[in-house]
């Protein structure tokens, strides 16, 4: 692929980007851990609950081999059940006292946590506790990625401006040599979010060795992070594939469409007016369209009641988008006249 050196060179400057963005990340982690100091765990907040010398605590054998922890502290408005199996705590009910009578609420089930938060309420108080699930880590990296495929999107764009005549002497066809760029650069982009993955895991260990599991929706998960990036690219690039001045206007512009539609047919899809109808309609249309919209407002009641499906649904979508605008992309630039 010695026909694609531009587009290395090019990937190369997106990656030179993340990578100073990354180092930013991971000096700001620093400078929180050493201001802050070391955050309390969820043994240490535990711990801290059961040695409370005003706390009451009962433990219980149960059938599967694991330990229930009851700890009662009127006095701190503290009343906890913890779970253990071995030295894992696998569940957390949190409560607080009102009335001088227990109200057990806000639980939260852990498997294996290893950072803990907190939340303090005018009666009672809950603990959170976070742990690295794949898919929720790949997740965290869409941002960045969205970022890098920016940087790298409209590279047929990039050939019209100055560079089509150079582009047709290369000694390979059109679809190619535009497949060939758009391999480049998804590939840059999965490098910028595994490398992304990777630095908010060292970042992580700053506090503590952070507790990497694989759960029921991490594969999908995965899949839709890398593939969002991908949709966003093909359509920045579809749109720009046409112009002669370089994508610069399409990529500005596209942010604020992809942003504004989604918002627009979120906040008219209750009119009762013919013109708020009218206006939902229209946005609401564009807004299928919008991989922006399938990665950060389609989050509707089935998202919740049926995660795993939303997922699959939302990764579908993007990859049918992905594929449609590299086409469009593809047909645009064969018909592109120096």
């Amino acid at each position: 692929m010695k026909f694609s050196y531009v587009e290395y060179l090019r990937a190369r400057r997106a990656l030179r980007v993340v990578a100073i963005l990354l180092g930013l990340l991971l000096l700001a982690a620093l400078l929180a851990r050493l201001s802050w100091g070391k955050l309390p765990t969820q043994y240490d907040t535990v711990s801290a609950m059961e040695h409370s010398p005003t706390a009451h605590v009962t433990r219980t054998a149960l059938p599967n081999g694991g330990t229930r922890t009851v700890i009662d502290d009127p006095k701190k408005h503290v009343h906890a059940i913890v779970e253990r199996r071995g030295d894992s705590v696998t569940s957390v009910t949190m409560g607080g006292y009102s009335d001088a009578r227990h109200d057990a609420r806000n639980t939260e089930r852990v498997r294996d946590a290893r950072a803990s938060t907190r939340r303090s309420e005018a009666v009672g108080t809950s603990v959170t506790y976070a742990f690295f699930d794949l898919g929720t880590l790949f997740s965290m990296t869409i941002p960045l990625g969205l970022l890098a495929a920016t940087l790298l999107a409209g590279p047929l764009a990039k050939e019209n401006n100055g560079h089509l005549e150079l582009a047709w002497t290369k000694p390979v066809s059109r679809e190619r040599y535009a497949l060939s760029a758009v391999v480049v650069d998804v590939a840059t982009v999965v490098i910028a979010q595994v490398a992304t993955a990777a630095v908010l895991l060292l970042a992580a260990l700053f506090w503590e060795a952070p507790n990497v599991t694989f759960g029921s929706l991490a594969l999908a998960r995965i899949a839709f992070a890398l593939m969002a990036p991908a949709a966003w690219y093909a359509c920045l690039t579809a749109f720009s594939a046409s112009l002669k001045r370089g994508p610069g206007a399409v990529l500005g512009i596209g942010w604020v469409v992809a942003m504004v539609c989604p918002v627009i047919a979120t906040s008219t899809q209750d009119a009762s007016t013919p013109v708020g109808r009218s206006v939902y309609a229209i946005f609401n249309t564009v807004s299928y369209a919008d991989p922006i919209t399938y990665i950060w407002f389609r989050i509707d009641s089935v998202s919740i009641a049926d995660p795993m499906r939303a997922t699959v649904i939302g990764l579908l979508a993007l990859t049918a988008l992905a594929i449609v605008y590299l086409g469009v992309a593809v047909l645009q630039w064969r018909r592109v006249e120096a």
